[in-house]
């Protein structure tokens, strides 16, 4: 499994240095009122529009989003989790907020911040596996985790899911000419 994670790490971290400077926050879909907690429900909310809400799908925040999860997912729920400190309250930490929408990014990460945390991850995923133990595999994720039920081996396969998933976008992108999907 460590050789499939390096693959998709080196994926995402190419894509990071090879997106030219002026492409860093352009969109890679076009998000739309309808996604899910995009809108918010029974109120104005924050007073967002359709283009602000296209930074949902900005490049950077594509990235920072697979490498949170990337980081979270290496997690077996025992002790305490917590980002690296540049990191600590960044967007994924902001949550929904009380009309059921998406909180806009209170941050935006640089490349060099992004591939900082590339490394960290994948320092990680390779401690992580290389200590994992049966015990470990076995745990069951608790209720409130977004994996509650799985096993933590489970939770592993959906972590490297996840970082191909993203990284192909975003890769694809770059192979594109950074052109947004119609």
């Amino acid at each position: 499994m460590l050789g499939e994670f390096e693959v998709a790490i080196d994926r995402l971290e190419r894509a990071l240095r090879e997106c030219p400077d002026e492409r860093w926050h352009t969109s890679l879909w076009v998000v739309k009122r309808t996604d899910p907690w995009m809108w918010p429900k029974g109120g104005d909310g924050d007073g967002r529009t359709e283009d602000a809400i296209q930074v949902f799908s900005a490049f950077w925040l594509i990235a920072y989003h697979c490498l949170f999860f990337l980081d979270l997912y290496c997690w077996d729920e025992a002790g305490s989790f917590a980002t690296p400190p540049e990191f600590a309250n960044g967007p994924e930490d902001q949550g929904i907020d009380e009309f059921g929408a998406a909180r806009f990014p209170n941050v935006t990460y640089s490349r060099e911040e992004l591939l900082g945390y590339v490394a960290y991850c994948r320092g990680r995923v390779r401690a992580t596996l290389a200590n994992l133990t049966d015990r470990q595999r076995a745990i069951k994720l608790r209720p409130g985790h977004p994996h509650a039920g799985k096993t933590f081996e489970q939770l592993l396969e959906v972590n490297l899911a996840h970082v191909r998933e993203h990284g192909d976008q975003l890769a694809t992108f770059i192979a594109r000419g950074c052109v947004t999907r119609p």
